[in-house]
């Protein structure tokens, strides 16, 4: 009879067979091995900080004995990655969801038990719903986002993910793994209002980049799903690589937040990283990908240091609405302004009506009151853009625009009678 340990080992031993042979195998299909990867990012990240929540609140736990960081064995880690992570993606492309999780769901139950008659794992009173909730958020978002890549969909979604898998690496992962080799009790004397602020400062250009290479550029941040536009304008205006600027300086607040400094290594990692690999392989992919646009943008704005002045801003145009008063005076107040390549101008030379105002850009997208004078900032100056890029925030913007609303600059066209401002039905 098969005793768990020959079990294990014969599943470890399979999944590297199944991942040499993806490896070697002809005719790759590079979209399904990269839905492949990103399954597997997502089941790898949240796998062992779901497991460590499951552990502390009572659902399971592994034998004393294999206790690691992770709080489960570090082999049984790796075969679940493969198991839900690559083969469910390589044999199904992402179909049929709802089925794949009612198996997986099905083997976790009859196969849990066993490994606790085996001594390996321990089960408490509502271990199933900790798997329960384990193929809801741990198989299922990973599945998803393999679905979505391999056919091109919800982009924005996408984006997210990936925005969510690097915090858990940035803030959980790397402080864990260097706790192991330079042990650290996080010190709370440092105040956490003052590391928030540090952090959100340092975060915004890359939330912004990533908000403008989604709506603008029509692709996420990850160079394998990449864009389909080259975003020159918002905060690519001031720097070029403003995710690899936030990405190297983050871990200054990490490690005051952790008062442990050697986090600071991720720092020098990140910029060797950056000038060693990354820019040699980015600028050769975009010179392919768009040419003398790409060359003539990499001239002309810097690396590592934000502009001041935008001098090579792509043309911008604001339209205002004509005979309401509030509009006038935003109108008045950026054509006094010292603006870089920005049009003001009324709705007459608009092809179609507006309400209150619309800012295009050189794309040919359209952004309406807040969002249109939030970009129209970014022509003025660092400060001024950044004022902007904080309106543009998903849930900053919505606020302000109830705000904005609620005072009268609703999306309902104005006119002035005898001094007033009225709404036309």
């Amino acid at each position: 009879m098969l005793t768990v340990p020959v079990i294990r080992d014969v599943l470890l031993f399979l999944s590297f067979v199944f991942l040499f042979y993806l490896a070697l195998k002809k005719d790759q299909n590079s979209r399904i091995n990269w839905a492949m990867f990103f399954s597997s990012l997502w089941i790898a990240s949240t796998l062992p900080l779901f497991n460590i929540i499951s552990v502390d609140y009572g659902l399971w736990s592994f034998a004393e004995h294999e206790n690691t960081v992770i709080q489960m064995p570090w082999d049984l880690y790796f075969v679940w990655i493969v198991l839900w992570g690559v083969m469910p993606v390589y044999f199904l492309r992402g179909n049929y969801m709802h089925i794949v999780s009612g198996v997986l769901f099905w083997i976790d139950f009859v196969l849990m038990p066993m490994l606790q008659s085996e001594g390996l794992l321990t089960l408490h009173e509502y271990w199933w719903l900790g798997d329960l909730l384990l193929i809801i958020l741990v198989f299922l978002p990973g599945y998803l986002w393999a679905r979505i890549f391999i056919y091109r969909k919800l982009v924005w979604l996408r984006a997210l993910m990936q925005m969510f898998v690097m915090g858990i690496f940035l803030f959980l992962t790397i402080p864990f793994c260097i706790n192991i080799y330079f042990p650290f009790q996080p010190d709370y004397f440092h105040s956490d209002s003052l590391t928030t602020q540090l952090s959100f400062m340092i975060s915004l250009p890359s939330l912004i980049a990533v908000l403008d290479l989604v709506q603008k550029g029509k692709g996420t941040p990850f160079p394998y799903d990449q864009t389909n536009n080259l975003v020159r304008n918002g905060v690519y205006a001031y720097i070029k690589n403003p995710i690899q600027w936030s990405f190297t300086f983050i871990f200054i607040p990490i490690s005051i937040y952790y008062d442990n400094y050697w986090i600071l290594i991720g720092t020098l990692i990140s910029i060797f990283y950056v000038i060693g690999v990354s820019n040699h392989q980015e600028h050769e992919d975009m010179f392919v990908r768009f040419g003398k646009e790409w060359d003539d943008y990499n001239n002309s704005v810097p690396s590592w240091i934000f502009l001041w002045k935008p001098e090579h801003y792509p043309v911008g145009k604001i339209y205002f609405q004509k005979g309401c008063n509030p509009c006038e005076g935003v109108h008045s107040w950026f054509k006094e302004k010292e603006t870089v390549n920005l049009e003001v101008d009324y709705e007459d030379n608009y092809h179609k009506k507006i309400a209150q105002v619309t800012y295009v850009d050189y794309l040919g997208n359209e952004y309406r009151s807040v969002d249109a004078i939030a970009h129209a900032f970014e022509h003025i100056n660092l400060a001024w853009a950044s004022l902007g890029w904080f309106m543009r925030l998903p849930v900053i913007h919505e606020l302000l625009q109830v705000i904005v609303d609620g005072v009268g600059f609703n999306e309902a066209p104005c006119e002035i009678e005898n001094g007033v401002r009225k709404q036309k039905t």
